[in-house]
């Protein structure tokens, strides 16, 4: 329902404005790395690198907590925010709707 009304909204939008709406479906290829995070190359897809993992966030992911000693083998920052590398990966899945949105 999302895409349909974002697709009839970009329809309606003047050609002029410079304005494009994408839609970008980011849980598929979250869930793909989640799933299949050996192929990516991560050991720990359940649990974050900073403090225990399974619930700081945030303020709560401090400098004085406990932090992983490889973030780039796992999928998660802290419990809920995806590390670096996930962040990258993720871009480079949704990097063809970001070339649409910025080309001429």
């Amino acid at each position: 329902m999302l895409q349909t009304k974002l697709n009839t909204m970009q329809f309606n939008v003047s050609a002029d404005s410079g304005v494009r709406i994408v839609y970008t479906d980011v849980y598929e290829s979250l869930s793909d790395i989640i799933i299949q995070g050996l192929k990516y190359d991560f050991d720990e897809v359940s649990s974050g690198c900073c403090g225990t993992g399974l619930l700081e966030t945030a303020f709560l992911c401090n400098p004085d907590s406990y932090v992983c000693s490889n973030a780039l083998k796992y999928v998660f920052w802290d419990s809920m925010h995806p590390s670096e590398k996930t962040y990258k990966l993720l871009f480079e899945a949704a990097k063809s709707d970001i070339d649409f949105l910025i080309a001429d």
